[in-house]
């Protein structure tokens, strides 16, 4: 095996250095199978990657054996480092004993490989270095039956969480897995058909639901960063559905920062994005340290979710759709101060199919020029609408919304409470992405492939104006 400059059709006799077994992973198009066996040549050792049937077949030789492998296809994955996929016309079979006798004589597994062409993925997404970009330029990476290799880290700030759905069959987020192995496992087996002294434990996975001013994008996120993240419990268990939908509400209730990845799938032979960090842009203790007003270009895909002032969010009666300054949205965040309650205002009424509504009036604290008194509704149980109905006169929020109507009223899905904020960190923070402005917006040909789309961001990227890569760390202010 020798380093090729692009990707290259062999043929090749190899031992199993270390063989995993056929895992399931979990993808946004279904379960899949595959196999990442690490194969040695002499002195040189490359991952195979195999899917599907191939993965079966590559999973049946144990370590140590000499295997034969006909038309793979070499691929380069990063700098210096490539992987061994298969094709359609790959084929898996024992090695003839003719060239299994040259391969051992060359080949010894008890000493340190010289050349190594796959790496381990030891990236620390937290401190690696990223390309600043938004939800609608990444969203047009994905090109339908156009699988490419992405490389590179992305990172997007102030993004509405919209939803978090279940990627696994069972309806739930927590995976049922091997330990060793990460193998899923269905809920009738008591352990890993490979690894039977293996325990077993559960691992958090879903689909998120990503949007900002630029557009909206599916991802998924396993268990790493969804522990992280402090959305979900400590202890990683089948949820409950109570727990499922305050999941949800705190998903809406905050914008969050973002690292995310491609990945391909071999399946549906396109990419996918996956998030490898998931943090809250805002907390009491400061803002990410990676935040900053970055003109990044724009690639406007479908419904946005932009931070707005209330004046400039409509309602479209013809169509039936929230709008901001003559853009679809599927929601806008807000930043809003309750104001005292009149003498004959009432707050709360009965809701024949939702339980109880409460409607609070509000003034926009973004603007305070604007004089128009809107309104916030919301509707369900009574412990999902206290907040409102218990929230003291003044306090200043950060809503999650859309409107039902022309009336100066909003529809809130998710909110933040901002007295436990520093004052000064949450009006900079929010006015500085109010008034940001728009990066260059770039339309993407019909025909433009994934590398082609992507040459056309970074070519248009700036460079990020944060002082550290760490997205971990937090500061209570910023120089911006």
């Amino acid at each position: 095996m020798q380093r090729v400059t692009d990707d290259l059709q062999v043929c090749l006799v190899a031992v199993v250095a270390h063989q995993p077994g056929a895992v399931s992973r979990t993808t946004p198009f279904g379960e899949s199978i595959v196999c990442n066996a690490q194969l040695r040549c002499k002195n040189t050792t490359i991952r195979a990657s195999f899917w599907r049937t191939a993965a079966q077949t590559m999973a049946d030789f144990a370590q140590g054996s000499a295997v034969a492998i006909y038309q793979g296809l070499v691929k380069k994955i990063g700098v210096d480092q490539w992987e061994l996929r298969g094709t359609q016309s790959t084929r898996i079979e024992k090695c003839p004993p003719e060239a299994e006798a040259l391969l051992r004589s060359s080949t010894d597994l008890t000493q340190t490989p010289v050349q190594v062409l796959t790496r381990p993925g030891t990236v620390d997404y937290n401190t690696t270095e990223c390309t600043p970009s938004c939800i609608g330029s990444l969203a047009s990476l994905i090109v339908p039956s156009a699988m490419r290799t992405l490389e590179g880290v992305f990172e997007v700030h102030s993004v509405s969480l919209l939803g978090v759905s279940s990627a696994v069959s069972n309806g739930n987020y927590a995976m049922k897995c091997c330990a060793q192995c990460k193998k899923q496992l269905e809920e009738s087996e008591e352990n890993c058909s490979v690894h039977a002294d293996a325990t077993v434990e559960h691992r958090w996975i879903a689909k998120l639901l990503l949007s900002d001013d630029t557009g909206s994008a599916e991802a998924l996120i396993y268990h790493e960063p969804l522990a992280a993240s402090a959305l979900m419990p400590t202890d990683c268990r089948p949820l409950t559905e109570t727990e499922i939908i305050g999941l949800t509400r705190k998903a809406r209730s905050m914008p969050w920062s973002v690292r995310a990845v491609f990945r391909s799938s071999d399946y549906q032979q396109q990419n996918y994005m996956e998030i490898k960090v998931l943090l809250p842009t805002m907390t009491a203790e400061g803002l990410v340290s990676t935040w900053g007003i970055t003109e990044v270009p724009q690639v406007r895909q479908g419904r946005c979710s932009p931070l707005a002032y209330c004046r400039d969010v409509q309602y479209d009666k013809d169509l039936g759709i929230t709008t901001c300054l003559g853009r679809e949205c599927s929601a806008c965040r807000l930043w809003i101060r309750l104001l005292p309650e009149e003498e004959d205002e009432e707050t709360a009424v009965p809701d024949t199919q939702l339980g109880l509504r409460v409607t609070r009036r509000v003034a926009c604290a973004a603007d305070v020029s604007d004089k128009t008194t809107y309104k916030i509704t919301v509707a369900g149980l009574s412990s999902g609408v206290q907040w409102l109905l218990k929230a003291p006169d003044n306090v200043a929020y950060l809503v999650l919304v859309s409107k039902k109507g022309s009336a100066p009223e909003f529809v809130v899905q998710g909110h933040l409470r901002l007295d436990a904020f520093s004052e000064f960190m949450v009006k900079q923070y929010l006015m500085d992405t109010l008034q940001k402005k728009t990066g260059t917006v770039i339309d993407m040909g019909p025909t433009d492939t994934p590398l082609k789309r992507r040459k056309l961001l970074l070519d248009s990227t700036p460079a990020s104006q944060g002082s550290t890569n760490n997205i971990a760390e937090r500061a209570v202010s910023q120089s911006v």
